[in-house]
């Protein structure tokens, strides 16, 4: 039997981040192989979050990790798997030679008849030796699955584009419940413009919504409780007593009990999107990340939040919320396909 060697180590106070590898995991052991998992320093809220059964291998050594995977290299029995997110493609010495060692890698683990899997992930340029390790990656990879267009740009006919993970087995279903809320969720690291935010607020409190805050990474909640004081607007917080599978319970009830939600966080407006609210993202200059992956799959709406005197005229209808469950179901069925093809590949 084959064995999945995967990392889920990733941004620790990130829902995103667990959501799109658990379904990586998940979506790979359908196929039936055992996982051996490495979890390096993440605390074990955040790795009971993946439901991982008590009878399979963690473990937070680098070292017991590699060993196995070359052991396993050695007997052909490896399906190794790139967890989703994007190519961290470092200037640093350090970072480049890491780049390169992984896509050397790769590429015994299958001239020794092992698989090799990149899921969900996103390239941006940064230097050409790294950009070139990608490649490397990519020609040494049995299936490269990358969430936007311009990864494909980059790394060329090996990529192939197809829905973020976030999307998998979406299931469209009728709304039972009344939706007062329009969620907000904006990055810790960007601007944003009193008056822009103003505006947002007075306009969905004109369409007949309370506007609230909700945090789904950590970082994020400092500036969400100086909003909350400021707007005088609810704050759906994270507090440090709550795990990370019960925070996640939390923000799906209230994105099932919100019309929209409002973000520059990709993995808020496509769980937001799961649970029927209409996702709108918040532009900002140059922004490479949430309309590559969205615009082709979901054609969201987008409002100015960095500059004064933007405008904001948003479409918070019955029939936009149609459509993009319609756009929700069609990704959700093109990624499945993908899956399928990456269930041949490891059987």
């Amino acid at each position: 039997m084959r064995e999945l060697y995967i990392s889920i180590a990733a941004a620790e106070g990130n829902i995103g981040d667990i959501y799109i590898r658990r379904e990586a995991l998940r979506a790979i052991t359908k196929a039936g192989v055992v996982p051996f998992v490495y979890v390096g320093s993440m605390r074990s809220s955040y790795v009971d979050a993946f439901h991982i059964s008590p009878d399979r291998f963690v473990t937070s050594s680098p070292g017991q990790f590699l060993r196995r995977m070359v052991w396993a290299i050695g007997f052909r029995r490896a399906v190794i798997a790139m967890s989703p997110g994007p190519a961290a493609l470092g200037n640093s010495m350090r970072a480049i030679v890491k780049h390169i060692g992984v896509a050397v890698m790769f590429s015994v683990a299958r001239l020794c008849g092992s698989k090799v899997l990149v899921l969900g992930r996103s390239v941006r340029e940064s230097n050409r030796v790294s950009l070139f390790a990608e490649q490397m990656m990519a020609r040494a990879a049995h299936m490269y699955l990358v969430r936007d267009e311009q990864s494909v740009h980059l790394i060329g006919d090996r990529a192939r584009f197809v829905p973020d993970l976030a999307f998998v087995n979406f299931v469209s279903s009728a709304d039972d419940f009344q939706r007062p809320f329009v969620a907000i969720s904006l990055r810790h690291d960007r601007f944003v413009d009193d008056d822009a935010f103003d505006a947002l607020v007075a306009e969905i409190r004109a369409a007949g919504y309370d506007p609230i805050l909700v945090t789904q990474v950590k970082e994020d909640a400092p500036r969400h409780r100086m909003l909350s004081e400021k707007w005088g607007l609810q704050h759906v917080d994270w507090p440090e007593s709550r795990t990370h599978r019960e925070h996640e319970a939390v923000l799906f009830d209230c994105y099932h009990r919100s019309t929209a939600a409002v973000s520059d966080r990709l993995h808020v407006l496509i769980l937001a999107a799961r649970s029927g609210a209409i996702p709108v993202i918040v532009d900002v200059v140059n922004e490479q990340k949430l309309h590559t992956s969205l615009d082709a799959i979901l054609a969201p709406q987008s409002v100015l939040l960095s500059s004064q005197g933007a405008s904001c005229d948003l479409d918070f209808s019955e029939s936009e919320r149609l459509r993009i469950k319609a756009a929700m179901s069609s990704a959700s069925a093109k990624l499945e396909s993908a899956l399928t093809d990456v269930h041949r590949v490891v059987s």
